[in-house]
């Protein structure tokens, strides 16, 4: 019975001997993996650390459009109704010069 437990405990520490002289020639891998994955880490972090800021800079940014576009599409508007009077105007002008010219022809006369 003995024989049989130390039998087990000698292949149970031939196994984890195995194992430990496996993680051991792994370790230089998993540290460069390690130390690739902490780099990405670090990159992604300097990269998107700012957004916040850059989100709310660019918004601020689209309002100050959006504001301006509506002080523009009022001036459009403005200059359109001005254009519409002046239109208006110059067809009145018009209208009454061709009907003095009009008015104001004498007959031809025929020989």
């Amino acid at each position: 019975m003995v024989a049989i437990i130390v039998g087990c405990n000698l292949l149970l520490s031939l196994g984890l001997l195995w194992l430990a002289w496996q993680v051991r020639r792994a370790q230089p891998g998993l540290e460069q993996a390690t130390h690739n994955i902490l780099g990405y880490a670090a990159a992604c972090q300097n990269g998107l650390g700012n957004t916040p800021a850059n989100v709310l800079k660019a918004q601020q940014a689209l309002h100050q459009a959006r504001d301006r576009y509506q002080e523009l599409q009022i001036k459009l508007a403005k200059w359109r109704s001005l254009l519409r009077g002046c239109r208006w105007l110059v067809g009145l002008v018009w209208r009454s010069r061709r009907g003095q010219k009009s008015g104001s022809r004498s007959p031809r006369m025929r020989t």
